[in-house]
C-alpha cells in the first residue's frame, strides 16, 4: 500500500529530506553531475534528480534506483545509513538551538523585528 506523500508525518518528511540532502551533498563532494551519477548507476538523470528531491517536491523513488545511486556514489549500505543518521542528528541539533535547515545548510532564525 502506498501512502500519499502529502500525508506523511513531519518525522517522515524530515527523514526523506535528510536522505535527499545526503545524496546531493555526496554528489557535490565528489564533483559529479547528476548525469555522471546516472551513467554510473545505469539510470536516467531524472531518476537521480528525483532521489535528490527536496521537501517541497518529494516524489516516490524506487528502492532499486536509490540503491544504484548509493552505489554510484561509492557508498555501502552501512555508510549511507550512517551518513543519513548523522544528517538527521545534525538537523535535530540545529532545530533544538532555534535554527532551521534549508537545503542541507543550517540557518539561524531571524530575530523578530523590535
Amino acid at each position: 500500500m502506498t501512502r500519499r506523500l502529502d500525508r506523511l508525518t513531519v518525522e517522515e518528511l524530515m527523514f526523506l529530506d535528510a536522505v535527499a540532502g545526503v545524496l546531493d551533498g555526496r554528489r557535490a563532494d565528489l564533483g559529479l553531475s547528476q548525469q555522471a551519477v546516472a551513467e554510473r548507476a545505469g539510470t536516467s538523470r531524472t531518476e537521480v534528480a528525483r532521489a535528490e528531491g527536496r521537501l517541497a517536491r518529494h516524489v516516490e523513488v524506487r528502492l532499486t534506483t536509490l540503491w544504484k545511486v548509493i552505489a554510484a556514489l561509492g557508498w555501502t549500505g552501512h555508510e549511507f545509513a550512517a551518513a543519513v543518521d548523522a544528517e538527521l542528528r545534525r538537523r535535530v541539533a540545529v532545530a533544538g538551538r532555534g535554527g532551521r535547515v534549508e537545503a542541507g545548510v543550517p540557518q539561524r532564525r531571524r530575530s523578530p523585528p523590535p
